[in-house]
């Protein structure tokens, strides 16, 4: 691909950033990879989106992205579970925190974006699925269909791409690790916190604990890396949002 200045100009695009490790560790590899990018956080109402937020705002401020800020209020289409004013219910956790047709409202928003700043790709941190997951809209088949779609509507057209498609959530968090060493304490992967500290609790925080345990395994405690978000780690991540403008 050709590159200018540094910048590989055809793997440019938008990314769908939502604080977490997965979106957290594509934006580190796209970044690394030379492509201009572009972030979209969306605030669609949800428990977490304070926390979610400033941690957007420190990957990008570090890594010098242009953060895009969009915000629509799911709460009166949804009773879904992640949503402001819904109840926790760590009972079938998956189908309780599962906002049907959630992907396809973020690309459509993304490709928006994309189209209106001339860049040819948006990014989404789709990890290795089976084809009867629970959130069926993050598989790859679902991803390529909204991309035919996209190739469709948008002109010039738009690509969905999923670069870690092929990826388990555990093979991600440790790519992201050798990008970033603090990546798990720069995420944000709780859906139940209203702070920017994760609960520790709810299923996103248990599962985030298990792969950080996996690591440290492999790796030995003295290269492990932080498993929790320390008070300095939090006071570094509101200082580095309060520096990143949104666009």
């Amino acid at each position: 691909m050709a590159k200018r200045n540094g910048v590989d100009r055809q793997a440019s695009g938008v990314i769908l950033l939502g604080g977490g490790l997965d979106s957290g560790a594509l934006l580190y590899w796209l970044k690394a990879s030379g492509a201009w990018i572009e972030a979209l956080w969306i605030d669609y109402g949800q428990k977490a989106a304070f926390g979610e937020s400033v941690a957007v705002g420190g990957l990008c401020y570090g890594l010098n992205v242009p953060v895009h800020r969009a915000t629509i209020d799911l709460g009166d289409l949804s009773q879904c579970a992640l949503l402001r004013g819904q109840r926790t219910n760590s009972k079938n956790a998956s189908r309780k925190n599962k906002l049907e047709a959630r992907n396809v409202v973020f690309v459509g928003l993304a490709a928006m974006l994309a189209s209106s700043l001339g860049l040819p790709r948006v990014y989404v941190g789709f990890h290795q699925e089976p084809a009867a997951a629970p959130f069926p809209d993050a598989t790859e088949d679902a991803r390529w269909m909204m991309n035919e779609l996209l190739n469709f509507i948008c002109r010039p057209a738009v690509s969905l791409v999923a670069p870690f498609k092929d990826l388990s959530r555990q093979e991600i968090l440790e790519a992201g690790l050798k990008l970033n060493p603090n990546l798990a304490s720069d995420t944000f992967t709780c859906y139940e916190s209203t702070t920017d500290a994760e609960c520790g609790q709810c299923a996103h925080c248990q599962r985030k604990a298990r792969m950080l345990k996996r690591v440290k395994a492999r790796t030995g405690p003295e290269c492990a890396p932080p498993e929790a978000h320390s008070k300095r780690d939090l006071l570094r991540r509101r200082k580095l949002a309060q520096k990143q403008p949104s666009v």
